[in-house]
């Protein structure tokens, strides 16, 4: 079974959010991702549905590796 969904950390608020969706829409500038079902606002944590499961390793590494301290 291939997975292609995967947990993001975000700021909270709308901010955070668009953090992520510039990183991704940055990354993947052919769209290959959407945020999960149900998603709202106010969670830490965002589910992230890309159409390429390949992506999903590689996009997480680079997301985790901007938030470092």
């Amino acid at each position: 079974m291939t997975v292609n969904t995967m947990a993001f950390p975000v700021s909270p608020g709308i901010e955070g959010m668009n953090t992520l969706a510039v990183f991704l829409n940055a990354s993947h500038p052919a769209g290959g991702w959407h945020f999960g079902r149900g998603t709202r606002f106010d969670q830490a944590m965002v589910d992230i549905d890309f159409d390429d499961p390949a992506d999903l390793a590689p996009a997480w590494r680079s997301y985790c590796s901007t938030r470092a301290p």
